[in-house]
């Protein structure tokens, strides 16, 4: 990739194999009416050509419930073909997902319970303002979340088993 970069040509580059691009940003909003609305614009291509399309949102990443869309758009500059990451997540995946990953990294992520929260912050993203009420405080501290989606810390219990205890709504909603 970098002998193409200095010659200036990307159509070698296989976008299906290792690093795919070379500059990257994030796209945060407040709710998933607005990220759709900006996945849409994408696609229509007003930012670039679109050279790979993943919606997380649609089917999370693995198992660990990884919510995110991604896109590799391909960018002219002088002439040449920039490949640029895409990323656009709603402010409380953007939560979710920095609290969950050094645990993701480090292998000892709770993928279960991250996707539960997963599955309530979409809800709350998609209008919901009960759970919206429920999710933000466990949310706020990500911190304090961190240590809490460790399979070590679930194991002691913590933050969530006391929230599920009080009646927390999380298994049932998804059951």
């Amino acid at each position: 990739a970098q002998e193409l970069l200095q010659t200036g040509e990307l159509s070698g580059l296989d976008l299906f194999k290792g690093l795919t691009d070379v500059v990257g940003t994030m796209v945060v909003v407040d709710t998933y009416d607005q990220l759709d609305r900006v996945s849409k614009e994408i696609e229509k291509g007003k930012i670039g050509k679109v050279l790979e399309y993943e919606n997380f949102y649609d089917l999370p990443n693995g198992n660990n419930g990884y919510r995110a869309i991604h896109f590799i758009i391909g960018v002219k500059k002088d002439g040449v073909l920039i490949p640029v990451e895409v990323q656009i997540k709603t402010k409380r995946v953007k939560k979710l997902a920095e609290a969950s990953h050094t645990a993701y990294k480090n292998g000892n992520l709770d993928n279960a319970k991250n996707d539960e929260l997963g599955v309530m912050v979409m809800k709350a993203d998609k209008g919901d303002e009960a759970i919206a009420k429920e999710i933000d405080p466990l949310i706020a501290d990500t911190k304090k979340l961190k240590k809490e989606l460790t399979m070590e810390k679930r194991k002691k219990g913590g933050l969530l088993d006391e929230y599920l205890a009080r009646g927390g709504r999380v298994r049932y909603m998804l059951h």
